[in-house]
C-alpha cells in the first residue's frame, strides 16, 4: 500500500487491554477505538484514505472452532469481513476511511461471547492486532444526490434539495422459479444488508405516487407548482421515507425474533437453528436492504425513480427448467401453470429485464446465471458484492446449502418433460431471448438512450392506464 506523505495517527482505545499481552497486542472479541489521521496537507472535504489492518489468530487452544469470521466496522458500517481458517492465520485488509477526521473503528469476532455467564465482563482473547497503517489519499466520492435545477424565484438563488444522500436498495428480479428468493436471502446474510420478504405493495405505492403528482400538478396554482417541486425530487424524497420505514420495521422484526428465541411460547418453538439470519448480532447496523419480488422485473423504471441510487440484479435461468418447475408450482405453495402460461411468463419477464438492462447500463444492472449461483455460489456472490460496492462475505454462499420455495421436481420428471418443452420453445423466439440474456452475464455495456425512452414510455402508459381505471371520471391532461 502506498504511503501518504506526513501522516500521523492517534488511536484512543475504548477497551480494557490490561490483561492482554503488550507485544504482540491481543484484542478482545469486540475492540472499539477512535482513530484520527493527521494529514499534511489535510484531506479535502469528503476525501477518503486507504487504511490497512493486519490481524492474526492465536494458538488453536484459545478457540472453540474454526473457521470463524471477524468484521471490521468503520462508524458502524461493515467495511470488511475476514475469515480465519486455522491457528496463527494472518489476514490483512485495506479499507477506505474518512481522511483528516476522527472515525470509529470496531473489530468484532464471532468468538466474542464469554464462555461462562460469570465471565461476562471478561471476553476471551480473540485476535492479535499486528499493525494499523494509513495509506494514500483517495479522491472524494461523488455521492448520489438528487438533481436540483436553479430556481427562478426572485427570493432564492439556488433551490435546496429535499434529498441530500439517497438510499441504495438492491432489487433481485427475474422470472418466477429463477432463484430470486434464495439469492435475496443469500445477499441478506451480509452484515450491511437486510433481507426483506417480498414487497408486492411497493409498485402500487409508487404508481399511486406518480399518479398523485400528475393530479396535484394540474392546476395553474397547484401545490407542486407553487412550491417548485419536480416529480424527480418528489419521488426521491418518497423513496427516502420508504427506506426509513423499511429499516425501522425490519429492526423491530429483528428485536421480536431475538425475544422469541429467548422466550419461546408453547411446546413447539420456532426452529431458529434452521432459519436464515436477519442479522448476525444486534450490534450490526445494516444500511441497505434487498428485495426479491419477481414482479419488479416489470417495475424497474419505477423503482429507479423512487430510488435513483438503487442497484438491480437479474437472475437468468434456462427457460426449460423454469417451465418444468412452474408446471409443479403447487409443491412450492403456488398455482401450477400450463406450458404456454409458463413459457409466456418467462419470455415477458426476461424481456423486461433486458430492456431495463440496456436502458440503465451495467453500472446499475447486473445479470447473473442461476447455474453459476447454484454450482459456485461463493464466487458468484463475490462478483455481486463487487458490483454492489460491498465487502465480500463468503458465508453468504452457505445459503445455497438449503432449499427454499423448491417445487421438488425430480430429475426423472424433468427428463420426461424436457422433449415436450423443447418442441414448444423451438417454435418461439424464447431461445434467442435466452441467448441475449446470457450474453449480458458478466458483461459490461453503456446505457442506451433509445432503450431508456422505451422503458419510460412503457412506465408512463402503465401509470396512465392505472389512473384512468381507478378514476375514470377524472379529466386531466396527462403529461
Amino acid at each position: 500500500m502506498d504511503s501518504a506523505p506526513a501522516v500521523a495517527m492517534t488511536v484512543n482505545r475504548k477497551y480494557d487491554a490490561s490483561y492482554f499481552a503488550k507485544d504482540p497486542e491481543w484484542i478482545p472479541g469486540r475492540a472499539e477505538m477512535e482513530v484520527t489521521l493527521h494529514n499534511e496537507p489535510p484531506g479535502a472535504p469528503g476525501q477518503c484514505q486507504e487504511f490497512g489492518i493486519e490481524l492474526k489468530s492465536g494458538p488453536g487452544a484459545l478457540y472453540r472452532y474454526f473457521p470463524f469470521s471477524a468484521y471490521v466496522y468503520v462508524d458502524d458500517r461493515a467495511a470488511a469481513v475476514l475469515e480465519f481458517s486455522k491457528p496463527l492465520d494472518p489476514q490483512s485488509v485495506t479499507i477506505e476511511v474518512p481522511a483528516g477526521r476522527t472515525f470509529r473503528l470496531t473489530i468484532v469476532s464471532e468468538l466474542s461471547q464469554a464462555p461462562r455467564p460469570e465471565q461476562a465482563e471478561r471476553r476471551e482473547r480473540a485476535l492479535i492486532l499486528s499493525a494499523m497503517r494509513s495509506g494514500r489519499l483517495l479522491p472524494p466520492h461523488s455521492r448520489p444526490v438528487a438533481v436540483v435545477a436553479p430556481s427562478a424565484d426572485y427570493f432564492s438563488h439556488q433551490r435546496i434539495a429535499l434529498v441530500e444522500e439517497l438510499p441504495k436498495p438492491i432489487f433481485i428480479v427475474g422470472p418466477y422459479r429463477s432463484g430470486t428468493s434464495i439469492l435475496t436471502w443469500a445477499i441478506g446474510q451480509h452484515p450491511n444488508i437486510w433481507p426483506l420478504p417480498e414487497t408486492h405493495w411497493l409498485p402500487m405505492l409508487g404508481t399511486g405516487a406518480v399518479a398523485g403528482y400528475w393530479i396535484g400538478a394540474r392546476p395553474s396554482r397547484s401545490y407542486f407548482g407553487l412550491c417548485d417541486v419536480t416529480i424527480e425530487e418528489y419521488l426521491a424524497h418518497l423513496g427516502c421515507c420508504i427506506d426509513d420505514f423499511i429499516k425501522k420495521t425490519t429492526l423491530r422484526r429483528l428485536h421480536r425474533s431475538q425475544f422469541e428465541r429467548l422466550h419461546p411460547k408453547g411446546a413447539d418453538p420456532r426452529p431458529f437453528k434452521d432459519a436464515f439470519e436477519l442479522a448476525r448480532s444486534l450490534f450490526g447496523r445494516k444500511r441497505r436492504w434487498v428485495d426479491g419480488t419477481p414482479e419488479n422485473a416489470g417495475n424497474m423504471a419505477l423503482m429507479r425513480r423512487l430510488f435513483p441510487a438503487a442497484r438491480f440484479v437479474c437472475t437468468v435461468r434456462h427457460p426449460a427448467d423454469v417451465i418444468a418447475s412452474m408446471l409443479h408450482f403447487e409443491q412450492a405453495g403456488g398455482r401450477p401453470a400450463s406450458l404456454q402460461e409458463a413459457a409466456e411468463m418467462w419470455r415477458r419477464m426476461t424481456q423486461w429485464t433486458l430492456l431495463a438492462g440496456r436502458a440503465f447500463g451495467s453500472e446499475i444492472v447486473k445479470f447473473v446465471s442461476y447455474e453459476d449461483l447454484t454450482t459456485a455460489p461463493v464466487a458468484a456472490l463475490a462478483q455481486i458484492f463487487d458490483f454492489l460496492d460491498e465487502p465480500r462475505f463468503p458465508k453468504c454462499g452457505d445459503t445455497y446449502q438449503r432449499r427454499i420455495n423448491s417445487s421438488n421436481v425430480s430429475a426423472e420428471e424433468r427428463d420426461r418433460l424436457r422433449p415436450e418443452i423443447a418442441r414448444y420453445l423451438a417454435k418461439t423466439d424464447t431461445p434467442r431471448i435466452y441467448d441475449a440474456a446470457m450474453q449480458l452475464v458478466g458483461a459490461s455495456w453503456d446505457a442506451d438512450a433509445d432503450a431508456r425512452k422505451q422503458i419510460d414510455a412503457a412506465h408512463h402508459a402503465f401509470v396512465t392506464q392505472t389512473l384512468k381505471g381507478a378514476l375514470p371520471d377524472l379529466h386531466i391532461e396527462i403529461p
